[in-house]
């Protein structure tokens, strides 16, 4: 698991099963990892001796290939919360400290490699940003699904970083900012996020991928059930 920094106090899409794709800017679907699944295999070399049966562990993502997201869906409500957790390799132990450091901290945040000099800490959004985004695109209209996604991915990764190697950048939590100042902050994000080389940019989307679908699951059904 990802190094945690409990966030500071104050308040905090991604809905169904998809992420943002990070071939381009648009959505990739699910990065769940080590659904169960038990498969006989034949170990022997030879027709006439047969090996012992044994477990394999296939990805979520090999049962999801192919198919649609209403049908990813159909197979994660299948699953029990504890299943849905381990499938994403995270224990029940660190499903319930990120769901105790955001209820009671109001952010939670992750400090991500980069590479093996460079890191950074991307955190959760808030109802706030995601309501200003949705404004964003209904005021933009995007008439294709390539702008669209641009927006969605620029924004989505303005209002999670937090810092990109030792640079800070400027918080959306000040509580004494007015709406023009609020807003000038997430344009200064938007704007730091377009000078990012196109590598670097698409790696951060990997990463912002992962972190949300952990979010997703960790808070899926069941998990007030756990706490």
């Amino acid at each position: 698991m990802e190094n945690v920094i409990p966030g500071p106090t104050h308040s905090s899409k991604m809905s169904g099963f998809q992420m943002p794709k990070v071939s381009a800017p648009v959505e990739k679907e699910l990065d769940f990892k080590e659904l169960p699944v038990e498969e006989v295999v034949d170990r022997g070399h030879d027709e006439d001796q047969r090996g012992e049966a044994e477990s394999k562990v296939l990805t979520f993502e090999e049962l999801a290939r192919d198919k649609t997201p209403q049908e990813i869906k159909d197979i994660a409500s299948t699953m029990t919360y504890e299943d849905r957790v381990k499938a994403f390799e995270l224990s029940m132990d660190e499903a319930m400290s990120i769901v105790d450091i955001l209820v009671t901290k109001g952010e939670y945040q992750e400090v991500v490699n980069l590479s093996r000099t460079m890191s950074v800490v991307i955190g959760t959004r808030s109802t706030r940003f995601n309501s200003y985004l949705s404004k964003v695109i209904d005021s933009e209209s995007p008439r294709k699904t390539g702008r669209l996604n641009q927006l969605m991915t620029e924004y989505q990764l303005a209002g999670s970083l937090v810092s990109f190697g030792k640079e800070e950048l400027p918080s959306l939590y000040d509580q004494n900012m007015t709406e023009d100042e609020w807003v000038e902050v997430v344009d200064a994000r938007v704007g730091f996020i377009k000078q990012l080389q196109g590598p670097i940019f698409l790696t951060l989307c990997n990463k912002l991928a992962r972190f949300d679908s952990k979010m997703m699951i960790v808070f899926s059904e069941g998990y007030d059930e756990n706490f």
